[in-house]
């Protein structure tokens, strides 16, 4: 025990402690009268503010593009199965003879099996980024869809493709789908009836 232990109990605001909450309240107060400092704190989190905005674009472009991979090979493997369904057909095994028969055997559509691919939903594409920002994926799709070739997208993705093109015209458009054409070749009388 020192001499002044004993002594500084006694007093009330020991000196140190008032020279501390003194220069802590002085020192609080003439800093937030500089100008730039105080309660604007931005400038100071600017810079980690900077490097984490770019972070998150490097971020998201990276997942944007993964997402965009998932998609071109999920139509590239409907094309691959459109080019072997469509080649085997053309071969000269399946095309009928002239003789025999005078009855057609029915064809099958060769095009199902790559429809049905194109239609299925995308593996790993569970939330997808490119979806919330506009163009829906089945737009993405169609637009990758229509860079293979005229008869593939026409097989996938005519509808889609369509509505993209109505929606691009000035002014608008009519889009051109399959109930749209079959109503048209049904004949006058026969419409007349539903109505």
């Amino acid at each position: 025990m020192t001499w002044l232990s004993g002594a500084m109990d006694t007093v009330p605001n020991p000196p140190g402690a008032l020279c501390t909450s003194r220069l802590g309240t002085n020192l609080s107060q003439s800093l937030t009268t500089v100008p730039g400092f105080g309660e604007d704190t931005t400038d100071y989190e600017a810079p980690a503010m900077s490097v984490k905005s770019r972070a998150e674009i490097v971020l998201m472009r990276n997942m944007m593009k993964a997402e965009l991979e998932l998609v071109k090979q999920h139509v590239d493997r409907a094309h691959i199965s459109f080019q072997k369904d469509v080649g085997k057909s053309m071969s000269p095994s399946t095309v009928g003879s002239r003789g025999g028969s005078k009855k057609s055997a029915k064809r099958p559509n060769v095009m199902w099996e790559a429809i049905m691919m194109y239609a299925q939903p995308i593996v790993g594409l569970d939330l997808s980024i490119i979806g919330h920002l506009g163009n829906p994926v089945e737009r993405i799709k169609a637009s990758y869809a229509y860079s293979k070739g005229e008869y593939f997208w026409f097989c996938v993705a005519s509808r889609e493709l369509c509505a993209i093109k109505a929606e691009g015209v000035d002014g608008g458009g009519a889009v051109s789908t399959k109930l749209l054409d079959e109503v048209k070749s049904i004949p006058s009388p026969c419409r007349r009836l539903y109505q």
